[in-house]
């Protein structure tokens, strides 16, 4: 049999809630949220063997080596716009720079922020023609 030694270890995690309860369900989640390397997780122990007075600090994250992310997977989108009013004016080169921003913003935010494409995906170049 191995011989061991009692530690004590703490885990303070500081979080805003509303309430205790919603701050301890945060607490909750930010304990399951998997271990990857990532320095915004709360890997950091507080470790005290019981025959010691001092506690040790150990940041768990700064051990583990960071996890390799695979290169993201590159799209190229092509989108070709005609705008013109109902009387069929086309629109001044300022209007056609803004729409062709507000297009851009608004196909990465609906493919994006909705969850239609994964985190590893990323437009590598933007073809939009708006005329």
């Amino acid at each position: 049999m191995t011989d061991t030694i009692h530690y004590r270890v703490r885990w303070e995690i500081d979080v805003d809630a509303a309430n205790p309860t919603s701050a301890a369900r945060k607490a909750e989640a930010i304990m399951r949220t998997p271990v990857d390397g990532t320095p915004d997780q709360a890997r950091v122990f507080d470790v005290r063997c019981a025959k010691a007075a001092r506690f040790d600090r150990i940041d768990l994250a700064a051990l583990r080596p960071p996890r390799q992310t695979p290169a993201p997977h590159q799209l190229r989108c092509i989108l070709t716009v005609t705008l013109e009013d109902e009387t069929g004016k086309k629109p001044t080169r300022a209007q056609l720079a803004k729409a062709s921003d507000a297009v851009q913003r608004a196909i990465t935010n609906r493919l994006f922020g909705e969850g239609f494409l994964p985190d590893d995906v990323c437009v590598a170049e933007w073809d939009l023609t708006i005329d």
